[in-house]
């Protein structure tokens, strides 16, 4: 593995293994590691502690099945914001996606947090064997955490991403990234 950045590396590394893995990251461009890892064999734990270990920030983490890596161990804010979710039936992922940026919840998080969903970030991201694939998921109140989990499941994508800029002459931005 090597990549520019936590986010990368762990995007691979749930794509080879099959696994879930979200990240909430704080981001910054000038201090963001690349991680760089031969890695011949062991388990996923191994893979894991072997990439925190280049970026101590964060720690990783599994929670129902889902490997969470976390900025300093925690949840960033944005991803415990509680969505009355209308649910999904038979959107694609990239649908799904573009919804966050209408989802009222969402809104009054960033407005109230002086941040900006960045969604042109995910432009990489059109050409994935995931972004066409067509999912339901039920209408009920949860996490934006939960949500990503799921889409991340049911698409068979098995990654999500939350980053936040971290710099702070910067302006507050977020993406979200499947």
């Amino acid at each position: 593995i090597a990549a520019f950045g936590v986010d990368n590396a762990l995007q691979e590394i749930a794509r080879k293994s099959q696994v879930p893995i979200g990240v909430e990251e704080v981001f910054n461009y000038h201090t963001e590691p690349t991680i760089k890892i031969d890695f011949p064999g062991g388990t996923l734990a191994g893979l894991l502690d072997r990439v925190v270990s280049q970026a101590p920030n964060y720690q990783w983490k599994e929670e129902d099945g889902i490997i969470h890596v976390l900025w300093h161990g925690t949840h960033l804010p944005l991803a415990n914001v509680v969505i009355a979710y209308p649910g999904a039936h038979d959107k694609t992922v990239e649908e799904i996606w573009r919804d966050f940026g209408k989802m009222p919840e969402l809104k009054v998080w960033l407005d109230s947090n002086h941040c900006s969903l960045l969604q042109g970030v995910i432009g990489a991201q059109l050409g994935t064997q995931n972004w066409d694939r067509r999912i339901s998921i039920d209408a009920c109140s949860m996490t934006l955490r939960e949500l990503l989990d799921r889409v991340a499941i049911k698409s068979g994508g098995n990654y999500w991403a939350i980053a936040r800029s971290s710099a702070p002459d910067q302006q507050c931005w977020v993406s979200i990234l499947l």
